[in-house]
């Protein structure tokens, strides 16, 4: 397959350029051999960002696990309003915590969890509850 036209965000650095060449190669062949599916996980990963707000991914994962708002609280711990403010409000931005128990009660991958995160601007620190939460949702 050929190379996405990927971008450089502000702020990023080269490893960016790093990553696209080793994933994508120099004319689109790819130095690390990866399948289509990987392939497909990674395009959806760097790109979510910038298509979809939290309320609208959560929607989305909500979806593909055909997973009620009642049955979310339940698993995860918090109350119906708290989810439907979630899925309503596109300014909404749940505090760390909440996004484990969210992707704990949704059984999301790690891809998705870290999406989840990552929508939200948070990035794990080495500080002893973020590599908590990390743990947690790359063991699910």
């Amino acid at each position: 397959p050929s190379a996405p036209d990927f971008q450089q965000r502000d702020g990023e650095s080269n490893d960016w350029k790093k990553l696209n060449l080793l994933l994508f190669g120099e004319n689109g062949k790819p130095d690390l051999q990866i399948d289509s599916t990987t392939e497909a996980h990674f395009v959806e990963y760097m790109n979510v960002r910038d298509k979809e707000s939290f309320s609208e991914l959560l929607k989305k994962y909500m979806k593909e696990k055909s997973i009620t708002v009642a049955k979310l609280a339940e698993r995860a711990g918090v109350s119906d309003k708290t989810i439907q403010r979630m899925r309503n409000r596109d300014d909404y931005k749940p505090k760390p915590m909440t996004l484990v128990v969210i992707c704990v009660g949704l059984q999301l991958s790690p891809l998705k969890s870290e999406q989840l995160f990552q929508i939200c601007g948070y990035q794990f620190s080495n500080s002893e509850e973020d590599r908590a939460y990390s743990f947690v949702i790359n063991n699910l």
